[in-house]
């Protein structure tokens, strides 16, 4: 059996992919970066460790689109500040995640990424900050815990308005 890693934190919230880009210089519809600021600044900030791919595959799709022929410095340096950098803490997986995330597919959801953000969510005991309604309404219709899940509205401290 591996060690299992604990890192439960009651002010943590686990960060979506979509979340992270504005960090290397991709802006993202619907992500208010005024939102973001404010509710990264209440919180200890997580990213699963192996959600690494899908950032990376995220910045290279944006690249080609572009078609440059190299990733722009602002997303490299963007990419090592977030893996070794202080301001987001990398988590690791735990055995538990696999057969948590396997769960979710065997239920019918096709992204393993979004399956291993909850899985982690799970474990850790910390809410998601996301954009994918639809995943947390998969997840309310399939018994699921959603409420690990939220949107940045959710997450928003109360006395935020932008006018």
């Amino acid at each position: 059996m591996g060690k299992r890693p604990r890192n439960g934190c009651s002010k943590g919230l686990i960060l979506d992919t979509s979340f992270l880009l504005p960090y290397l210089g991709i802006k993202v519809v619907g992500v208010d970066e005024r939102d973001i600021v404010e509710i990264t600044e209440k919180h200890k900030l997580y990213y699963p460790l192996l959600l690494l791919v899908e950032l990376q595959g995220v910045v290279f799709k944006e690249a080609r689109k572009r078609s440059l022929r190299e990733i722009p410095e602002k997303a490299v340096d963007g990419f090592i500040s977030l893996v070794y950098g202080e301001r987001v803490e990398m988590l690791p997986p735990a055995e538990d995640d696999l057969n948590t995330s396997y769960d979710l597919i065997l239920s019918g959801w096709n992204d393993i990424f979004d399956a291993i953000l909850y899985a982690v969510s799970k474990r850790t005991k910390m809410r998601v900050l996301t954009m994918d309604t639809a995943f947390k309404n998969f997840l309310k219709e399939k018994g699921f815990d959603h409420e690990l899940l939220v949107t940045q509205n959710e997450a928003r401290p109360k006395s935020t308005t932008h006018d």
